[in-house]
């Protein structure tokens, strides 16, 4: 892709693209299971998952 001549923001959304998709399915797999754990589980678990949410989104994040 050549980004130095031409309009840039059609070049940067469509290298920015993958990172927002998969930056949103990150967050939908927080929030589902937290909403799973939330109806099956205790305070405890929510809290076990409010503590690896950041450690789960560095590795996601690294493998992208």
């Amino acid at each position: 892709m050549d980004m130095l001549h031409g309009p840039l923001l059609k070049k940067i959304l469509i290298f920015a693209f993958p990172i927002i998709m998969g930056s949103i399915l990150q967050q939908l797999f927080s929030a589902v299971d937290i909403a799973v754990v939330g109806l099956t589980g205790d305070s405890n678990g929510q809290a076990a998952i409010g503590a690896n949410t950041t450690v789960i989104a560095l590795f996601v994040n690294f493998f992208v």
